[in-house]
């Protein structure tokens, strides 16, 4: 790093300590109230946050054969990968769809750092929508793979699912453990499913960790006898909204063309009753800057929801945002800088005011140079794995997006374990934190708060994910417009390029 370099990051490390103070001050309750435990947070996505892999073009249409030779050489390969202490080069070759695989090591490097154990378990009990959102990653970025899928997941892959979190969980011995029921639409397949899963779960996971099972739904089919079941077994809900109805509808339609909305307002009203608000996560809520941030925020907190999830759309360098400008244009910092003013405004988060909004909150924590556990800002080391609905072990479905396989992994429930996909070179590129981005990030002054942004917003054709964050100028928009809300004066000018 040269010495301007330097300088910038010195200086904006004492920008960032002066907001650090006026953000605990913000964030400080009136003396003598107890603003209570923070509630529980969504995961990161629609679908969870963001690891990618395999993907050469012609093991691609092997693997979309399941060819049971190469699906074994793809696992065998991940294992003795184990060592390698360059994951982002072994990654990048297959993100870049190279046409040769790199050459593994023959044994581990003594230098070669230990996986993170997984945390978070994203679990595809049904492959199948009952919705049309325009956005949706799974259905409309052209990887067809949810058509060989099964429909639901079969009970006695639920029971070998539930086996290896099991193992997983006893090896490594974590406080807490998050399962997340995703899909497609998880209730699809009814509510049993949900339960049945969570009990066997709750069987094979040692007592001595807490096992929190969530399911995260459109809402359409979220009804009273639904939401009894899952109180019944303690499995807390996140759902989908947009917005106002006006923009909901546009964005989330049925099958059949129909607006979704007010049938997701009468589920929140039942959540946001007594009786069922413990059960109540918060909602999930993607991007749109073209429509009104104030009057986004204001329908979102008016349902009651103790926390909003605010994702910005899945885009890469190839396939850019919908809003996407040139010359250095910022539309989504612009409508977070706008939902951020007005939420902090509101009050301390966590008491009777704002509900949380992870991205602002983590925000704050890394202007004061605490960790925070996003996908979206920060770099910090991805513990996430999903089980797909035949029982094959993937990255993040976020990388689906990024082109046809980038999820697969070639591991399967029936002979590998989440420690062999500990192994995947895919899963210990999201591991590497700051280290582990390009070297235009590194350099950034912005670097140690942004993180180089969500893992899948970096991806280009030509070099994998080796690239600053398609939404590079948005988040270098949102840090200092945060920054400088928190302090007297207004923060230098940070260069922030892709």
């Amino acid at each position: 790093m040269g010495n301007a370099a330097r300088g910038a990051r010195t200086r904006h490390h004492r920008l960032f300590r002066t907001a650090a103070r006026a953000r605990r001050a913000a964030f400080s309750p009136p003396h003598g109230h107890d603003a209570g435990p923070p509630p529980t947070r969504l995961p990161p996505a629609d679908g969870p946050p963001d690891e990618g892999f395999l993907g050469g073009p012609d093991l691609d249409d092997v693997l979309e054969h399941r060819h049971p030779a190469v699906i074994e050489a793809a696992g065998e390969l991940a294992r003795r990968m184990q060592g390698s202490p360059a994951p982002i080069a072994a990654y990048n070759s297959y993100a870049g769809r190279s046409d040769t695989l790199p050459a593994p090591r023959s044994r581990p490097s003594p230098r070669a750092e230990q996986p993170l154990a997984f945390q978070e378990f994203v679990v595809k009990l049904n492959s199948r929508c009952n919705l049309a959102c325009r956005y949706c990653y799974v259905y409309e970025s052209g990887d067809e793979d949810w058509r060989r899928q099964p429909v639901r997941m079969s009970d006695a892959a639920v029971r070998l699912m539930a086996k290896r979190v099991g193992e997983h969980v006893r090896r490594h011995r974590p406080a807490t453990v998050r399962i997340v029921f995703h899909g497609g639409e998880p209730l699809l397949s009814g509510v049993d499913l949900v339960t049945g899963a969570t009990r066997a779960l709750r069987k094979e996971v040692p007592a001595d960790t807490f096992l929190q099972a969530s399911v995260q739904t459109n809402g359409v089919l979220l009804d009273r006898p639904v939401l009894e079941e899952l109180l019944r077994h303690r499995v807390s809900v996140g759902v989908s909204l947009d917005g106002p109805p006006e923009i909901h509808d546009r964005l989330r339609r049925d099958r059949h063309g129909r607006g979704t909305h007010a049938r997701v307002a009468a589920a929140l009203r039942l959540l946001a009753s007594p009786r069922y608000r413990p059960l109540w996560d918060g909602v999930l809520t993607v991007v749109d800057p073209t429509s009104d941030p104030a009057a986004v925020y204001r329908h979102l907190s008016a349902s009651g929801t103790p926390v909003i999830g605010l994702n910005l759309p899945l885009a890469n360098w190839d396939t850019p945002p919908p809003a996407h400008a040139a010359g250095g244009a910022t539309p989504y910092g612009d409508w977070l800088a706008t939902v951020f003013d007005l939420w902090l405004a509101d009050g301390p988060a966590h008491g009777h005011g704002r509900p949380d909004i992870p991205l602002f909150s983590s925000l704050l924590a890394l202007l004061d140079h605490e960790p925070t556990s996003t996908e979206s800002l920060g770099a910090g080391p991805s513990k996430l794995a999903v089980v797909e609905t035949d029982g094959s072990l993937r990255l993040s479905d976020h990388l689906k997006f990024s082109f046809e396989g980038a999820d697969r992994t070639g591991l399967h429930l029936t002979r590998d374990s989440f420690d062999d996909l500990l192994a995947h070179p895919g899963v210990r590129a999201r591991q590497t934190g700051i280290r582990g981005l390009c070297s235009q990030c590194r350099s950034c002054p912005l670097v140690e708060v942004c993180g180089g942004g969500h893992f899948s917003h970096r991806y280009r054709r030509t070099n994998g994910y080796a690239n600053p964050s398609v939404y590079c100028h948005d988040l270098a928009r949102l840090i200092q417009h945060a920054a400088a809300r928190l302090q007297p004066l207004a923060p230098p000018a940070m260069e922030a390029t892709p």
